[in-house]
């Protein structure tokens, strides 16, 4: 008997074994081929693991490009970091040798560091990058990290051979490893135009941004299409959180097809709202007329309009239902302030400090979070500060200076402004230009000037590169 229960236990010693030699992929190989008392170290984002994935753990680490490894802890809040880059450190689950036990968690980098939206209509390209990374467009885009380039995204007329990946949920690609530890990801974005996006960086925290870019990469009007999951129909099946259903047949029942709020199908929903609000809030009171909407991702909209001609501000939370209906519950409302844009009156000011975007008419603006925009009719241009921040037109102290604005975070009657942006008469291309400003040629005849303290180099950057003119 003692000799059949031994060999009981070496059979299953043996077929657990084998278990542990047929992983899932190189990365679980290496993984799960670690000892117990070896710890496991890697670096990517925390995402929630969304109930539809046959995953175990509780939560998931998107590694660079590669897999989605299913986490848990009963040490860590891993809400905390959700959506950051981090590095884990933990082991295999005894139980789940493809769960890792995460035991300390830690940022790759400073949450204080804001992050900023870029997009570019020539390129059809989207991205999030740093605050603290400069941005340069000539025959290239190039992102560079203390004046050096790390990130160089050009355009080819095809792709790059390389191994086949998905970037992210929106974008898939190819990807070439090069021999000196450049990276090479190369993207198809319509029928005939392809971008390659170069990683030349030699440093841990560079890499960790590329990834971050990837991560937020989407391609403008792409032609590519997500997975389609149904949505509606007789037993009313639901979208994940971001998303809404689309459906063409009018009939009750109907099913239809999940669509992201956030991405290709943002004017379809500026659209809807836009005809809803304009036919039910608008049209049915002369004395009103729409200024403007702000969309704050994933489902907050606020409606400014005037009534009398006095401005008036009202934010609702929305949902799009199965037959593209807007649902609208009113959250607050807002008069024009004194020393501030709106003041509440009534509600909760879940907008504020938020990057928004401003839809005016069939334009869209995308305003930086924490900042708010300046509109110069007059001069014809407009631009973003801080939202803390006040401004004033200042006198002219030379003759070429057509205008000139003071920024400071006191009132201006109050303090001296420390950061300024001017507009002066002349041909930018002809003057000798100082390094601690920055130019932008508005045509011919005129460009703009943007300098102050050394310390608001972050402010005066966002300041400078929102400027838009017609």
């Amino acid at each position: 008997m003692k000799n059949k229960l031994y060999l009981i236990l070496i059979s299953l010693f043996f077929i657990t074994g084998c278990k542990f030699q047929s992983p899932e992929s190189q990365l679980q190989d290496r993984i799960i081929s670690n000892s117990n008392a070896e710890p496991i170290i890697i670096t990517g984002v925390i995402a929630k693991k969304d109930i539809t994935l046959k995953r175990e753990g509780t939560h998931l680490l998107q590694t660079p490009l590669k897999e989605l490894l299913p986490l848990q802890s009963k040490t860590k809040n891993l809400n905390k970091y959700l959506g950051k880059t981090v590095e884990i450190i933990g082991k295999r689950s005894v139980l789940n040798p493809n769960i890792i036990d995460v035991s300390d968690i830690k940022l790759i980098k400073s949450d204080e560091i804001e992050m900023l939206k870029y997009n570019n209509k020539d390129y059809r390209i989207g991205f999030n990058y740093p605050s603290n990374i400069s941005i340069s467009v000539s025959d290239k885009i190039k992102l560079a990290d203390k004046n050096k380039d790390f990130i160089i995204i050009s355009k080819t007329d095809k792709i790059t051979e390389g191994e086949e990946i998905q970037i992210n949920n929106r974008v898939s690609g190819m990807r070439v490893d090069q021999p000196n530890g450049d990276i090479i990801i190369s993207v198809q974005v319509n029928q005939t135009m392809f971008l390659n996006i170069l990683y030349i960086g030699n440093n841990d925290t560079d890499k960790s941004l590329f990834y971050e870019l990837l991560n937020t990469l989407y391609i403008i009007d792409d032609d590519i299409k997500e997975e389609l999951i149904l949505c509606g129909g007789p037993d009313n099946i639901l979208c994940k959180e971001g998303y809404y259903c689309e459906v063409h047949d009018k009939q009750k029942d109907s099913k239809g097809i999940c669509q992201p709020l956030n991405t290709k199908k943002k004017t379809d929903r500026t659209r809807i709202i836009k005809d809803y609000l304009e036919t039910n809030f608008i049209s049915n009171d002369k004395n009103k007329e729409l200024v403007h909407l702000e969309f704050l991702e994933p489902d907050i909209v606020s409606i400014v309009y005037t009534e009398d001609k006095e401005k008036r501000k009202l934010t609702y939370r929305y949902e799009i239902d199965k037959n593209n209906d807007p649902v609208l519950k009113q959250i607050a409302y807002f008069e024009p302030g004194v020393s501030t844009d709106w003041v509440l009156k009534e509600g909760e000011n879940i907008q504020a400090g938020k990057a928004k975007t401003i839809v005016k008419d069939n334009d869209s603006i995308e305003i930086i979070e924490g900042y708010r925009e300046l509109i110069n009719k007059r001069l014809n241009f407009s631009t973003q500060y801080p939202a803390n921040w006040y401004f004033a037109g200042l006198q002219s102290d030379r003759d070429e200076l057509i205008y000139k604005f003071g920024f400071s975070d006191k009132p201006l009657d109050e303090s001296k402004p420390f950061v300024f942006l001017e507009i002066v008469a002349g041909d930018l291309d002809s003057i000798t230009k100082d390094n601690d400003r920055i130019y932008i040629k508005k045509d011919d005849k005129n460009y703009f000037v943007v300098y102050g303290e050394k310390q608001y180099f972050n402010e005066i950057t966002n300041i400078a590169n929102s400027i838009k003119f017609d």
